[in-house]
């Protein structure tokens, strides 16, 4: 039991290790964008799109949240059997620096990997960090954006089972679950309920 207790808090330890370095990760990649925009600013940005526009739709049924002095709506779980939230709802911080991107990085790295998405017409710069573990995968997300001339970055983690590990029919039903699931269109719709606490 002890042991089961001093796993639990190691496993506890990590997430918020993890976590700290993804934010640590995102305000650098922040910055580096921030110098490279200044010494490149003639130049057009590209900016790739990942999600189609869409009506936006929040769920009476979505519960009420707080952090980092703002309010939101948020579902209390993906919708979704293969697919579910592990640090939820969302944590916010607003960071001084004006919004930028610089893309970045492999998924399945410790630092993650960094790319701009329009979603909504709405742009994003994600980092999402992948990592297998006993039969499942978590991601941890970073979605920042530019709000009030600063950015604004909303983090979780997210745990999906591994498709493999089952036999058809759950197999197929996992894996075009997997395909199907768009959590940026989700977390668009998080942050179009954004409110700042006075």
């Amino acid at each position: 039991m002890e042991n089961i207790e001093q796993k639990d808090l190691v496993d506890e330890k990590n997430k918020d290790k993890r976590t700290k370095m993804l934010i640590a990760l995102i305000l650098i990649v922040i910055l580096a964008t921030f110098i490279t925009r200044f010494y490149t600013k003639d130049r057009p940005a590209e900016t790739s799109t990942t999600s189609s526009s869409t009506e936006i739709f929040v769920s009476e049924s979505w519960l009420a949240g707080e952090d980092g002095g703002f309010s939101f709506k948020f579902p209390e779980s993906f919708g979704t059997k293969y697919i579910s939230p592990v640090d939820w709802p969302i944590k916010i911080n607003l960071y001084e620096q004006e919004f930028s991107c610089l893309e970045a990085g492999e998924e399945v790295l410790p630092a993650g990997q960094t790319k701009k998405e329009m979603i909504n017409d709405k742009e994003y710069c994600v980092t999402r960090e992948s990592e297998g573990a006993a039969g499942s995968v978590y991601t941890n997300y970073a979605y920042a954006l530019s709000f009030e001339g600063k950015t604004l970055i909303m983090t979780f983690s997210s745990k999906a089972t591994q498709c493999m590990n089952y036999d058809n029919p759950e197999q197929t039903e996992c894996i075009v679950e997997r395909e199907s699931f768009n959590i940026s269109l989700l977390i668009d719709q998080i942050a179009s309920t954004l409110k700042k606490l006075n």
